[in-house]
């Protein structure tokens, strides 16, 4: 209430409220409690601790006055005295106003807005608010005539007694009512009696404080609903067979809404592990109560012919017959409670109601066939299962058997390849001796013509030497002569004496002379052995060693120009001289360039102009890495490594139990036996790094020696000395597993040369190669030119290799699209491949 005073406003609540201020100590630790509930973000929790004591106290009250809640005992107390009419009349003026009605929606709203220690405190042994609720609807369902089963129900369920025990006959039977959508209701009312009109109560109301009986039912329905939100009153109400018995029969509401309502939760309890069971025998009770026919069949008979079409009932009635039927175990026992609803012509009415437009009951109804048991069905199912597993098994044992056989095939293939493999190397070392032994014997008679060669030179030029001393010996001669005949002139016109007898003192004389003139050279000559050949008859012979053959000379590739810039393709090309004896020899991708359209390569591939930035920007300065490492090390006093390596060396040294030198010792000899194959595993994982090596030389070039470091450096120190150590310790390794190694590997080297013979006469993989060859040439040969084959690794790179347009599109889909268009003999490339996925699994 406001107040002006002098023309100011007041406001008397204020004023009161600032009148019962607490003391400031009480006031600040009320206010903590209300922030804490509050849970607010720091931010805001300092604004509102800025406020004043006036604005902090009216916001403790405020906050009081919100969560002030009337005790449930308080509820409790006035719903007890419904529970006795006699007393309530007595104390009626307790009550007051109030009706029952008024009471259960206080329970109601405060059992769905209260906190749950609310909950808990209406539902503990002090107050039993569950148990005083059930009993007080247990009272109002047993009051008077409520819930009375209509008449001519009775009358039909005697005459359909006798079909129950001939379940065709009743099946047969069973029609269903259709629907008026005129009337709102069924065209057939026999069935539904006066059960579905709103009656007035048969017993008068004793005090004007007992509200409505339907209307109180329905309440208490709503507050097991909100008890039941609760997992701890959900656990109750599970545990407490009435409390489900009275929600069962509150089927029998006039109420459609109530009707859903309970439904639900009975939906919602059969879902639970053993309530299952609890809701049958909640309905087994119901039956035998209201005398039904079949179980569920009051239930069905609302379902089929309800007063007015209500959407959330025929939804809650076919959800709680699919929970009902589906959810137990058992599958007898599921095609038994089918089969009573079959009873009762549901599968009929289904029919009927398949053309709703209600979809959320149209989707509990395909739940329900779907989920639906047929016998006949399966039993026609089982008799093909039968011939099917027989067929199987037959099939099963001759495949066996034909794996069998060709494994066996398989395995004497793979025999068969190993042994021509072995004749084949064989042949081919054969071939290899007799080159050599042909190599061998022609230089030897090369050597021996060139020996020859150099003799008949040196015996030419003996010859021609004496050839020249008996012309220079004829020369002479012929000047002797003439100054001989110079000498007789004067004495030239008398007549020569004759010649003197011969005689012996003639001799000497005649040996004086010089011997007659030598034949003419050429004479000489033709009697001389023949010259040797001239060096361009060896000449020929050795350019064709050295020159390669007509067959190794490679042609130059094209360089191919294309429409728009093209990324380069990164595989791992071969050298001209690395491609012979490979299959790139036999390939030329220039014969196919244009059965190939590179079209969708341009369109997708292409790539625009980028300018690279300058090496000399894009690169950070370098620093002087090696002056950094330098200084870490010799910050360190007494180790060159880091705390981890130490730990790991000293756990290795403990493990070992072994000193440096036996260490030593041991890797030089090769000793397997002082070293254990264990130890030697042991020793390479703390094999001295590259970087250690080099700390640890220049440490004793500063040091001469290292006994100032620690234990672990000074072991490090003795394996560095050890010359080429991880190579020695990797050759341990592998002396100490070789035997296990070869046994392993031996199988997979079979398959591996079975799967390298099936490449190698793969024509059709050769032929896809091809195409690959093309479509790289022709991206990079602009500007890294042809290439003449690559690595088979580089296949990998297909694949990462995205458009620039689609990114999901890769260089794998484009020659894959162009194999399937222009090579389609190359799709089933993989059929030669026979044995490569056996290689493939082959680790070595």
């Amino acid at each position: 209430m406001a107040v002006r005073i002098d023309g100011m406003q007041l406001d008397v609540s204020k004023i009161d409220l600032i009148s019962r201020l607490p003391p400031e100590q009480e006031l600040l630790s009320a206010f903590e409690e209300v922030l804490n509930k509050m849970d607010l973000p720091p931010d805001k929790m300092r604004i509102l601790r800025s406020y004043d004591l006036s604005k902090k106290w009216e916001l403790v009250c405020d906050q009081k006055k919100m969560y002030a809640v009337a005790d449930p005992s308080v509820y409790l107390e006035k719903l007890v005295l419904y529970l006795n009419r006699r007393a309530s009349k007595k104390r009626k003026k307790l009550l007051g106003d109030e009706t029952s009605t008024n009471i259960l929606k206080h329970i109601e709203i405060s059992l769905r807005t209260n906190s749950i220690d609310w909950v808990r405190m209406f539902l503990n042994e002090q107050n039993n608010g569950l148990s005083i609720l059930i009993d007080y609807l247990t009272q109002l369902q047993e009051d008077g005539s409520w819930g009375s089963c209509p008449a001519d129900l009775n009358q039909d369920g005697a005459s359909s007694s006798d079909a129950f025990s001939n379940s065709i006959a009743v099946q047969s039977q069973t029609s269903v009512v259709p629907y008026s959508a005129e009337n709102g209701c069924f065209l057939d009312e026999r069935v539904t009696g006066g059960l579905f009109r709103r009656t007035t109560s048969v017993t008068k109301k004793n005090s004007r404080n007992y509200g409505d009986r339907d209307d109180d039912v329905h309440v208490c329905v709503s507050c097991l609903r909100a008890i039941m939100n609760n997992k701890y009153g959900f656990n109750m109400v599970f545990s407490n067979p009435q409390a489900i018995y009275c929600i069962a029969r509150s089927i029998l509401h006039q109420s459609l809404r109530t009707k859903a309502l309970a439904l639900e939760l009975l939906a919602a309890i059969c879902l639970v592990s053993g309530g299952h069971d609890l809701i049958i025998t909640a309905f087994n009770r119901f039956r035998a109560e209201y005398k039904e026919t079949y179980r569920f069949q009051l239930l069905f008979t609302y379902f089929v012919k309800p007063p007015e079409f209500n959407v959330d009932f025929m939804t809650s009635c076919m959800q709680f017959f699919n929970i009902v039927v589906h959810s137990t175990e058992s599958m007898n026992y599921r095609s038994y409670l089918q089969y009573e609803l079959t009873l009762l012509g549901l599968d009929q009415y289904l029919e009927v109601l398949r053309s709703t437009e209600c979809e959320q009951l149209q989707t509990h109804i395909d739940a329900y066939l779907d989920n639906k048991i047929d016998v006949h069905f399966l039993l026609d199912e089982t008799d093909k299962k039968t011939e099917l597993e027989a067929q199987n098994c037959r099939l099963s044992d001759e495949l066996s058997k034909i794996m069998e056989r060709l494994q066996v095939v398989e395995a004497d293939y793979i025999a068969r390849l190993a042994h021509l493999d072995r004749r084949l190397k064989e042949l081919n070392a054969e071939k290899e001796k007799l080159l050599r032994e042909h190599d061998s014997t022609l230089n030897t008679m090369r050597r021996t013509l060139n020996e020859k060669d150099k003799a008949s030179r040196e015996q030419q030029s003996k010859l021609e030497s004496r050839i020249q001393e008996l012309e220079r010996m004829q020369a002479n001669m012929k000047a002797g002569l003439i100054e001989a005949k110079k000498e007789h002139v004067p004495v030239a016109n008398a007549p020569s004496p004759p010649p003197p007898p011969p005689g012996p003192h003639q001799e000497p004389a005649l040996n004086r002379f010089p011997p007659p003139p030598p034949p003419p050279q050429n004479t000489f000559i033709d009697k001389t052995p023949p010259p040797p050949p001239p060096l361009n008859f060896i000449k020929p012979q050795l350019s064709s060693k050295l020159s390669p053959s007509a067959s190794d000379i490679v042609t130059i590739k094209k360089i191919h120009s294309t429409r728009n810039k093209l990324p380069l393709l990164n595989w791992c090309p071969l050298k001209p001289n690395q491609v012979k004896d490979t299959v790139f020899s036999n390939l030329d991708d220039e014969k196919i360039m244009d059965k190939i359209d590179f079209t969708v390569l341009e369109d997708f591939f292409k790539i625009g102009f980028s300018k690279r930035p300058d090496a000399t920007e894009s690169c950070p300065p370098k620093q002087n890495t090696s002056n950094i490492a330098n200084s870490n090390v010799m910050n360190k006093k007494n180790t060159i490594l880091d705390t981890k390596r130490l730990q790991n060396i000293a756990i290795t040294c403990r493990k070992l139990a072994l000193s440096a030198p036996a260490i030593m010792s041991a890797v030089h000899r090769m000793d397997l036996k002082a070293l254990t194959p264990e130890s030697v595993d042991i020793l390479m994982k703390i094999a001295p790094t590259h970087e250690e090596i080099i700390k640890f030389k220049e440490y004793e070039i500063e040091h001469k020696n290292f006994s100032d470091l620690s234990e672990e450096d000074q072991f490090l120190a003795q394996l560095v000395k050890i010359e080429r150590f991880e190579h020695k310790i990797k050759i341990m390794s592998f002396m100490a597993t070789f035997d296990e190694s070869a046994d392993l590997l031996e199988p997979q080297f079979v398959n591996l040369i079975a799967a390298s013979k099936c490449v190698r006469e793969a024509t059709k993989f050769h032929q896809l190669l091809e195409v690959l060859l093309a479509y790289g040439n022709y991206m990079n040969s602009g500007r890294k030119g042809g290439v003449y084959g690559f690595k088979l690794s580089s296949l990998d790179t297909l694949y990462g290799l995205k458009s620039s347009v689609e990114r999901s599109l890769s260089l794998l889909h484009v020659i894959a699209k162009t194999v399937s268009h222009s090579f389609p003999d190359l799709l089933n490339f993989a059929d030669q491949l026979k044995f490569a996925d056996k290689a493939s699994t082959s680790k070595f």
